[in-house]
């Protein structure tokens, strides 16, 4: 901004209030235009972010995620994204992998650019930084909050209804013997889907043969098959709450010459 108005001979608030278009600021034609031609010859653009940020608030909205691998995150960032850029906002994306000290840096992060607004989708978030966050009179939507407060919403997924959509198809194959690998159960979410898997099984007269807790990683999907393994016999159905660990289920069943779906389905 130094050089444009260096340039088009004019004070540095004259270029920023005629850059920015600030109501009531009267100069005249000729003044602007040469304000206009200096800023486009040294090919300025202003620095929104920066503007936004003396304005007190941000151009950006936040999104805070577990695992950027997980293919269950792609399409929730590029909806998003979509809607930031429908309103002419930016996507601030935090990827925590499960991690407490790179959640604490992402709320800190919002925090310190002043986002508008933030979504955290993962279920490792402890309430206390929610609390931070609306501290700071920052709008929160997070998945499994028990938080009571204006500016904090709960997205709380109604899990029976899939959950009864798959078991139907799999007592239509004839299962009878069911198997659950949960998540870390020290998460709400992992709790509620564990839970709403045994209520679903349970409207039908049935139990899990086998409960597992598993992390929402392949590896560990992997290691909870190993453990099922070494204690048969095997469930003829496996039901997942996460799909990288049915993603790590599958590979080390096959690995070991179980077939799926034709031996075990998942």
């Amino acid at each position: 901004m130094k050089d444009v108005a260096a340039r088009a001979g004019v004070s540095m608030t004259t270029v920023s209030h005629i850059l920015n278009r600030k109501r009531g600021f009267s100069v005249s034609a000729k003044t602007r235009q040469r304000v206009l031609d200096a800023a486009r010859e040294l090919k300025y653009r202003p620095n929104v972010h920066a503007r936004h940020l003396a304005q007190g608030q941000s151009s950006a909205v936040g999104l805070i995620i577990s695992e950027i691998s997980n293919p269950y995150f792609p399409d929730i960032i590029q909806g998003f994204e979509k809607a930031a850029s429908e309103r002419g906002l930016e996507l601030l994306l935090c990827n925590t992998e499960y991690e407490s000290a790179r959640v604490e840096a992402a709320v800190h992060k919002m925090i310190d650019d002043k986002v508008r607004g933030v979504a955290v989708m993962t279920s490792m978030f402890d309430e206390s930084y929610a609390k931070e966050l609306v501290a700071h009179r920052i709008p929160v939507v997070h998945l499994s909050s028990s938080l009571n407060h204006p500016l904090l919403k709960r997205l709380q997924v109604d899990y029976s209804k899939g959950f009864s959509a798959a078991l139907q198809h799999l007592l239509s194959l004839g299962h009878q013997s069911f198997g659950v690998i949960s998540g870390p159960l020290n998460t709400n979410s992992a709790v509620s889907i564990r839970d709403a898997l045994i209520d679903a099984l349970a409207r039908h007269g049935l139990q899990p043969s086998h409960i597992l807790e598993s992390q929402y990683k392949v590896d560990a999907g992997a290691s909870a098959v190993e453990t099922l393994r070494s204690k048969p016999p095997l469930p003829t159905a496996l039901l997942c709450c996460n799909d990288l660990i049915a993603l790590g289920a599958i590979s080390a069943l096959q690995e070991a010459g179980i077939r799926v779906p034709q031996d075990i389905s998942v």
